[in-house]
């Protein structure tokens, strides 16, 4: 992803200057896993290795966890102190939390919210405008995310107006 590299990219050039090193994570599927919704990557392990390796005081640690989403469910919650999003993730968490304390690390920088920092283009103001009633604002940043071909029409309105939508849908 693009938050994940410019992450590790920055890290591995600030730890450079210092002759410090760089751990890498990527959560990945299992060997072999494919499944995925057409035009989607399953697996970006490969990706992210190569850009691992354009830095050499990076190491690259694939992490394809089997763990039970359920075992760390209390501790997880209890971090948290609320309900667990997206459990099926919390495996390579756990994973990549205990590598990293086996190793010593005390500071983990992370792009764990996929592509929604850096890179996100502005759909996720959109819902929150219309919620708040600042059509104005809407309307500018939907329009220019059209104009700029950020995003389709049919995204930007789902993104916009999916919330008002029952669940049964």
């Amino acid at each position: 992803g693009f938050d994940s590299t410019a992450v590790t990219a920055t890290a591995a050039r600030h730890m450079a200057g210092t002759g410090g090193a760089v751990v890498a994570y990527t959560a990945a599927p299992r060997e072999g896993y494919t499944r995925t919704l057409a035009n989607r990557l399953a697996d970006e392990s490969m990706l992210a290795g190569a850009t691992a390796a354009m830095h050499p005081n990076v190491e690259h640690v694939v992490m394809r966890s089997d763990r039970n989403p359920m075992a760390n469910l209390s501790r997880t919650a209890s971090i948290y102190c609320g309900p667990v999003f997206n459990i099926c993730n919390e495996t390579w968490f756990d994973a990549i939390s205990d590598d990293a304390a086996d190793r010593g690390i005390s500071v983990l920088l992370e792009a764990s919210m996929g592509n929604a920092t850096i890179s996100e283009v502005g759909t996720w103001a959109l819902p929150e405008l219309i919620r708040s009633g600042r059509i104005l604002s809407w309307l500018r940043i939907a329009f220019g995310l059209a104009r700029n071909r950020k995003v389709g029409l049919q995204s930007i309105l789902w993104s916009s107006f999916n919330f008002l939508l029952p669940n049964t849908l």
